[in-house]
């Protein structure tokens, strides 16, 4: 249900679940969620918001519910902003990097069976590149001389922006 129009830390859709709820909600919602997922015999390590969509009330619910990793954002190293790991989450279906650290997201209720055989393909012959997010925790680096995080992320969405802008122009003019 994404009924809320609060501002997202990263402006990527104008309506969201989490971005501009009150805060208990966001934390009921997470505590919600996570014993749901205990019940069913799994352990959430990381948050990742419906439509990216959260903001400060929701970094701060994450951190209550002792959850404070969140598979969102852009840029090529997690970043650990006020007590969050931030795992950046810019490929929607496996691709080969040089480089970094990624998430990759993949929506279960509408991939398709081509797309869940590439992505069991993709991982079986780069397995040895997966880390875990325990193991993401190593690699952070912090935020920019204390941007905040919705200055920050608003920075890696432009940087990527950019950044694949170049490389269009690049294949254009080859």
């Amino acid at each position: 249900m994404c009924s809320s129009d609060g501002g997202s830390l990263l402006p990527l859709h104008k309506f969201t679940e989490f971005a501009g709820a009150e805060e208990e909600t966001h934390l009921a919602w997470i505590e919600n969620g996570m014993k749901k997922l205990r019940e069913e015999g799994l352990e959430p390590k990381l948050f990742v918001a419906p439509r990216h969509g959260f903001d400060h009330a929701t970094l701060r619910a994450l951190k209550q519910a002792k959850l404070p990793v969140i598979s969102d954002g852009f840029g090529s190293r997690p970043p650990a902003c006020r007590g969050i790991l931030w795992l950046p989450q810019q490929l929607w279906a496996p691709a080969e990097t040089r480089s970094g650290v990624w998430t990759i997201c993949m929506h279960s209720n509408t991939a398709t069976k081509a797309q869940v055989e590439s992505l069991r393909e993709f991982v079986e012959e780069h397995h040895a590149q997966f880390i875990d997010a325990e193991d993401a925790k190593g690699l952070a680096k912090p935020c920019w001389g204390g941007l905040s995080a919705q200055t920050w992320g608003t920075a890696q969405y432009w940087r990527m922006r950019v950044r694949n802008w170049r490389n269009r122009w690049k294949k254009f003019r080859e």
